[in-house]
């Protein structure tokens, strides 16, 4: 469906805000989700280093 020239205006001002409110958006977002999910790698990442010395002597008993 096509938008109204109005529209089409609204959004060209939203893209090219400089006044630093759109920016703000995107910082809340990666402020939301992207410290948490940076916080679940870096425990995941935790739980795997301890993990690896087992996982290591399960998958070559085989071998040795």
């Amino acid at each position: 469906m096509p938008c109204s020239y109005r529209e089409s205006q609204m959004r060209r001002t939203v893209a090219s805000d400089e006044r630093g409110k759109t920016y703000v958006e995107y910082l809340i977002l990666v402020v939301v989700f992207g410290l948490p999910v940076a916080g679940t790698f870096v425990l995941l990442g935790l739980k795997l280093l301890e993990a690896y010395p087992h996982a290591q002597n399960v998958l070559t008993a085989p071998i040795a």
